[in-house]
């Protein structure tokens, strides 16, 4: 209930009272300087500077979490907005705003993350990336119902052609984990861990012979409805044994549903992906196969469909099924970028521009409009200008440098943990060289993030 009241508001608007949500942000940077606060103090006790170590030791456990409570995304039906101090000081200082209007918001992107994996269930941890034409906003899932009725409020505000397929299934499915539980109850559907032993929840549904929906009765389609309903929200919970034994049952009365075939490949290859299991992989591919056979037509599942065999690196039938959409109706935005991003993996730089023109002249929206002509612009350019593609091609073997630093610089700083540690109770010159490992590492750590910020912007 607290949660709730925190991250609900109202406001009075010209149209009435409208919701107001708000998230927390990811505290990722916020743990980073917590991290480096504590170490800064113990490094200062070691140097017997006791009223400074305390000093930065309450700045670590009292100032830094408080700020990060009070950082927050907040959407109010027509921006998103950061609430944090530090962020603002930032932006001030570089001249930006931590304001995205919706109409200046160009793409979503959502990434699925496993963080544990318990039998058939697996706990996904979704990281969405709002872009726009000058900043980036990222929004880490919770389980709480704050995050669902702020992503669901955001979400439901933006056009689908500036979604990716995951984002435009978390849209439609994020749900109530306990009340999918009753519903998994009410259709009678075994517990993941009853499911796990068995191969009935990965296995192909031979469902009827006929498949024309005029031979089944209402509350057959009606269950077969729930049931497919039930199974993309139980995958996006991440129990996926269940969310298979959904689709097989949905399956089993409409077996022939190509949107049906699309949903049960998408969940039989999350789950296959969870195993390492190579053969189910296969069977999933052929099942969006399948389900692109009896599309019947249906350009926006044809597209999506597209979209997932881009994400599983099948781009050859990715470019196919593009172009299948494209030819089927004109102003296909979503086809034409898919076409442009299958291009730019096979490293067709000709391609990319032309699709990449082509989408900016479907685009409906004047955000993604001009950011599909500067995509345009700039590969072009890459593709012409043998100066200006050598100073891209540095900055990104530099950055590129500078993320393997990072990485070198936490484990050396790691090592330096570990001498301390061992120093503490054997020898104090080895304590010495491991303060003096950390403390250089963790300098260089911090140089090579600076360093990082100047490169990811392209050569003007």
């Amino acid at each position: 209930m607290n949660a709730d009241r925190d991250n609900t508001l109202l406001t009075e608007t010209a149209s009435g009272i409208s919701a107001v949500r708000a998230v927390r942000v990811p505290s990722n940077g916020y743990l980073s300087a917590i991290f480096l606060l504590l170490f800064i103090a113990a490094f200062l006790i070691y140097l017997e500077q006791d009223a400074w170590a305390l000093a930065v030791f309450i700045l670590a456990l009292l100032v830094v979490p408080s700020l990060l409570l009070m950082d927050k995304f907040v959407f109010d039906g027509q921006k998103i907005y950061r609430t944090g101090i530090f962020p603002k000081l930032w932006a001030r200082l570089n001249g930006q705003e931590l304001v995205l209007r919706l109409d200046e918001i160009r793409q979503v992107e959502t990434f699925a993350f496993r963080t544990m994996k318990s039998g058939g269930t697996v706990l996904y941890k979704y990281r969405t990336v709002i872009r726009g034409n000058k900043q980036d906003f990222v929004i880490l899932s919770s389980n709480s119902e704050g995050y669902r009725k702020f992503f669901k409020s955001f979400i439901s505000s933006l056009p689908s052609e500036i979604l990716d397929l995951r984002t435009l299934e978390l849209r439609e499915f994020l749900s109530d984990p306990r009340r999918l539980k009753i519903e998994a109850e009410r259709l009678g559907l075994p517990s993941d861990e009853f499911l796990e032993n068995s191969i009935e929840g990965i296995k192909s549904a031979n469902g009827r012979k006929k498949s024309d929906k005029s031979d089944l009765q209402t509350s057959e389609m009606n269950k077969a409805e729930r049931l497919r309903r039930l199974g993309n929200q139980l995958k996006i919970a991440g129990h996926l044994l269940q969310a298979l034994e959904a689709f097989r049952r949905s399956l089993f009365l409409q077996p022939k549903d190509p949107r049906l075939l699309f949903d049960y490949a998408r969940c039989l290859y999350s789950f296959a992906d969870s195993e390492r299991n190579q053969r189910l992989k296969m069977r999933a591919i052929a099942a969006l196969r399948l389900a692109s056979m009896r599309s019947n037509g249906d350009v926006e599942l044809v597209t999506s469909i597209a979209e997932a065999h881009f994400q599983y690196g099948n781009l050859r039938y990715a470019r196919k099924l593009f172009q299948q959409a494209i030819e089927s109706t004109r102003e296909n935005f979503r086809a034409a970028y898919g076409l442009a991003e299958v291009a730019l993996k096979e490293g067709k730089l000709k391609q990319v521009v032309y699709y990449f023109s082509l989408a900016s002249r479907f685009a409906k929206r004047e955000s993604l409009k001009n950011w599909a002509e500067k995509e345009a612009t700039y590969f072009l350019r890459l593709d012409t200008d043998d100066d200006y593609a050598e100073k891209e091609i540095n900055r990104i073997n530099w950055f590129n440098h500078m993320l393997l630093g990072k990485k070198i610089a936490l484990k050396s700083a790691f090592v330096g943990f570990l001498m301390i540690l061992f120093g503490l109770f054997s020898n104090e010159s080895l304590m010495d060289f491991g303060w003096t490992i950390s403390m250089l590492s963790l300098l260089c750590w911090l140089g090579f993030n600076i360093s990082n910020s100047f490169l990811t912007e392209r050569t003007p």
